[in-house]
């Protein structure tokens, strides 16, 4: 037991990021045993600073970590002393259990402050936890704020449509506003949506085509001239081994001498047989996270209420609040995911 409770101990603190779902799998289902090898992690700690960043556990993690704690050694429940005294386990608990709200102050990043907004909201009646969010979204700011060159200043007065990317949600954004426009494009005067269509059979095209079709509009509609000032876009097939040529996009925002911005997107008809689970599974945790990547789009086209699927059964609305919702559930921590459904179905002139 003491053995296995070191080992735990150990992975905790020098690979918690890449030992979490196994140790999160302790945590739930063996609590008593968790509390002990906390204790020793906490124990073998004590001699670090507060908020130094001494294991590896990203923002998530360490929210999940700390509300198990707040569960099993309640802050109600700390010890308290009165002059000098020598500490107890339980004294090391509580100052490593603080210390996770330290390091996520101190880390400014934007996952950090969800992770403690969500400890708060877990904890509605800790006021002090508000404050700690404060901080971190200043300390976020501080960090990540980048400050513009005169030249893409220049550029963002002269034109209302040019945009800077700086960052993974910012070309997430640009490629939501692509989206809207070609979204305009497929029902307006001269409507795309029909090239979408096998006109012989009357049915979709594939997958594939869609996946061109969008690959094709975003090229073209990115990099027209004006519209990003400080970046090219380049668009190419995202490498999915093991499955064929993929159909899914991976877009990224280069600049010579820089580390490249990118934003995936999962494309689906809505009758494909695993669009309520491929966001999860495929687009969060193979694409995303599986990846080392942030941002994603999960793009579905809806061809009216045709095909086999379920979710084509759906009205357009009833289509776009469900994947909507199911993004907002998938989207924590360092994960940012939209969805997109396209009204793809042919326009009343087109199918008589």
């Amino acid at each position: 037991m003491a053995l296995r409770s070191d080992a735990a101990a150990l992975l905790l603190i020098h690979d918690g990021a890449s030992s979490w779902p196994a140790l999160s799998a302790l945590l739930a289902k063996e609590p008593e045993f968790s509390e002990s090898f906390i204790g020793q992690a906490a124990h073998d700690m004590r001699w670090h600073q507060p908020q130094e960043p001494t294991y590896s556990l990203n923002e998530e993690q360490l929210a999940e970590l700390y509300l198990w704690m707040e569960t099993r050694f309640p802050a109600a429940q700390d010890p308290v002393h009165q002059g000098g005294y020598s500490p107890s386990i339980r004294d090391h608990i509580k100052e490593f259990r603080d210390s996770l709200i330290g390091n996520l102050k101190a880390a400014g990043t934007w996952p950090a402050v969800e992770a403690l907004e969500q400890i708060a909201a877990a904890l509605p009646d800790r006021d002090w936890l508000k404050w700690s969010c404060f901080q971190a979204r200043t300390n976020a700011m501080n960090t990540q704020w980048q400050a513009l060159r005169l030249d893409e200043l220049l550029g963002l007065l002269g034109d209302p449509a040019a945009r800077v990317i700086r960052t993974a949600s910012e070309l997430q954004g640009v490629v939501l506003e692509s989206l809207a426009r070609l979204q305009l494009s497929l029902h307006g005067m001269t409507p795309l949506a029909p090239f979408l269509w096998d006109e012989a059979s009357g049915v979709p095209k594939s997958e594939g085509r869609l996946s061109d079709f969008i690959k094709f509009h975003l090229s073209n509609d990115l990099n027209r001239r004006g519209v990003l000032i400080n970046r090219e876009v380049e668009l190419r097939n995202w490498p999915d081994k093991g499955r064929g040529e993929s159909l899914d996009l991976l877009i990224q925002a280069v600049r010579h001498g820089e580390k490249p911005i990118d934003v995936i997107i999962e494309v689906k008809r809505c009758w494909n047989r695993a669009l309520d689970t491929d966001m999860e599974s495929q687009l969060r945790d193979r694409y995303l996270i599986g990846s080392h990547h942030s941002h994603g789009v999960y793009l579905v086209g809806w061809y009216g209420r045709v095909g086999g699927g379920k979710s084509c059964q759906l009205e357009l609305h009833e289509l776009r609040e469900k994947l909507d919702e199911q993004a907002r559930s998938l989207s924590s921590g360092a994960v940012h995911i939209e969805a997109v459904v396209m009204d793809l179905s042919l326009p009343k002139s087109s199918s008589t």
